[in-house]
């Protein structure tokens, strides 16, 4: 028995895109707000445990919620993440329901 030569599919042109936003800079935390309307009304924050309790976090937040987007905050990140923390985070930011991610930190 011979083996039926299977057909190659044809290459497709195939993109992903995602609507990423960079944003730094002397000054710019306060802008975060009116930065983030165009994206939704519920923000997923993700921060660098380094800024937990932190004068940047509260600015963050602050500017946020002062143009009526809910924010749910993550402290939980660390340096080369696993999959499983990457599953955890996308989870939670699932259950929240929230329409985009902010994340601040290095």
């Amino acid at each position: 028995m011979q083996a039926i030569p299977q057909k190659e599919a044809p290459l497709r042109r195939s993109f992903i895109r995602f609507p990423t936003q960079v944003e730094f800079g002397v000054g710019i935390l306060p802008q975060i707000g009116e930065l983030s309307i165009p994206y939704g009304k519920r923000a997923y924050c993700l921060f660098d445990p380094f800024f937990k309790g932190s004068k940047e976090a509260e600015i963050v937040l602050t500017a946020l919620n002062h143009v009526g987007i809910v924010t749910f905050e993550c402290y939980e990140v660390r340096s080369n993440p696993r999959t499983a923390d990457i599953d955890a985070r996308a989870k939670e930011c699932k259950e929240q329901k929230c329409d985009f991610v902010i994340s601040v930190g290095g």
